[in-house]
């Protein structure tokens, strides 16, 4: 599973331009290291995975809830006013999966498992610091992302008995984005920010 994220990854031009970009900067960085601050972070995250899958009535087919565990990694790179940063997200675990099992009887029998999730996101996008002002600052950015999920479901017995086979189903796209953040409050160690930001799908990359 974790050998296809990565190819899929690879063969993405999003982040094909990220590595790309990010090896051109490192060699300027130690001809310019009084202007030019690099910055890695990596941290952990708990994801509220919620999921809902409709027919074309409107009809509940099955849902998915749970909490999947996850790393986070960016790089970034910032000149005076100006950033460019590369993150990548990845989140792996189970899930409850409640639906049926459609297999032509009427009503559908009830049916509950667990599904195994992945889900990959990345994005690289270009910042500029538009206010600093008391340690606060404001920031407008912009970039694309790629986002990846396989979706797994476990095969088990449905609640008449019957043997459920198992399904997987990836799903992907990639998006635009636009945003702002920055700081709201901040005192002594403590900080608050908020983030604001429309995207859209793309096609053609």
């Amino acid at each position: 599973m974790i050998i296809m994220i990565v190819k899929r990854l690879i063969n993405t031009k999003a982040l094909c331009l990220l590595f790309f970009l990010l090896s051109v900067l490192s060699g300027s960085i130690h001809a310019r290291e009084n202007s030019v601050r690099w910055d890695m972070n990596v941290g952990v995250s708990l994801l509220n995975f919620g999921y809902k899958e409709f027919d074309d009535n409107g009809v509940l087919l099955d849902r998915e809830d749970g909490i999947i565990p996850g790393v986070l990694i960016s790089l970034e790179r910032r000149k005076r006013n100006w950033g460019l940063v590369g993150s990548v997200s990845f989140n792996t675990g189970q899930v409850d999966y409640d639906g049926f099992s459609l297999d032509g009887i009427n009503p559908p029998v009830p049916y509950k498992t667990r599904t195994n999730e992945d889900i990959v996101d990345t994005v690289l996008q270009v910042e500029n610091l538009i206010r600093n002002s008391k340690n606060r600052k404001t920031i407008l950015y912009t970039g694309i992302g790629y986002h990846y999920w396989a979706r797994n479901i476990q095969a088990g017995v449905d609640d008449i008995g019957r043997p459920v086979s198992s399904g997987f189903e990836v799903y992907e796209w990639k998006l635009a984005l636009i945003g702002i953040k920055g700081d709201v409050y901040q005192k002594e160690r403590v900080r608050w920010g908020a983030n604001f930001r429309i995207s859209q799908l793309i096609k053609g990359l």
